[in-house]
């Protein structure tokens, strides 16, 4: 239990759960991991229309 308390006192205060702006800290970096994966998608659908051929129709032969 002491080398457990040590431990913990030896760790930076950012890097403890139960201390500062933690969950802040979490709800920002998800949001902005999530706003990251929307323009890296947007992105790539971006490309698939541009790389995709066009194609017509073609009239049916009677």
């Amino acid at each position: 239990m002491l080398e457990q308390q040590q431990a913990m006192r030896a760790l930076p205060a950012g890097m403890r759960l139960d201390e500062g702006d933690f969950e802040d800290e979490y709800e920002r970096r998800l949001a902005l991991h999530q706003e990251e994966k929307a323009r890296k998608a947007e992105r790539r659908s971006k490309v698939a229309d541009i790389s995709r051929p066009r194609l017509k129709a073609v009239p049916e032969a009677n």
